[in-house]
Parts: C-alpha cells; sequence; structure tokens
C-alpha cells in the first residue's frame, strides 16, 4: 500500500479532548497485529541522514533573541528548528504550486 495524503480541508475536525484521550491510550493497548514486524533486510538500504551544521554569524533582533533564551538552553537548535519548519513549509508550498 503506498502513501495516502490529505489536504487539510478534507481531514475531520479534532477536539483536544479527542486528542487527550488518544494520548491517554497505553502502548499495550494499541493493537498492532496489522504492522509488520522489521527484519534485517528492512535496515540493508537505510542510510543514516544526519544534516551537516555549519558555524555561521547572524544578527537578530534583540527581542528575538532574548524570546528564543527565555526557554533555557538550547536557543540554537531551536532557532534550526523554526528554520527547518520555514524551510519545509515554503519547499511543499513550491511543490503544490508547479
Amino acid at each position: 500500500m503506498g502513501n495516502v495524503k490529505y489536504k487539510q480541508a478534507d481531514l475531520p475536525n479534532i477536539s483536544r479532548d479527542d486528542i487527550k484521550r488518544v494520548i491517554a491510550i497505553k502502548d499495550d493497548a494499541i493493537n498492532t497485529d496489522d504492522i509488520p514486524e522489521l527484519n534485517e533486510n528492512f535496515w540493508e538500504n537505510a542510510e543514516l541522514y544526519r544534516p551537516k551544521k555549519q558555524q555561521i554569524t547572524i544578527k537578530v533582533d534583540a527581542d528575538v533573541l532574548l524570546w528564543l533564551k527565555s526557554n533555557g538552553k538550547g536557543y540554537q537548535t531551536r532557532l534550526n528548528e523554526i528554520l527547518r519548519k520555514s524551510m519545509a513549509q515554503s519547499i511543499k508550498k513550491e511543490k503544490n504550486h508547479s
């Protein structure tokens, strides 16, 4: 079976209560019988992907930096995550318009 894609407008509205109920389900209560077991063959062509980091110097607005640092250690990682998410959204938009 291939991937199934939906547009956000096609998805049902899910309430916060529904989400909380799903989160509360214990792992051992989830039926995984229809999920095939992974074997060694699955990993034969697998490649580890780790994006190469590149050190840069940037100037950001003081309030932006203060906000990033206000959440504790890891502000550079958070900044990278924000930029990666924005990049992914931009790439997705470009693909949808072509």
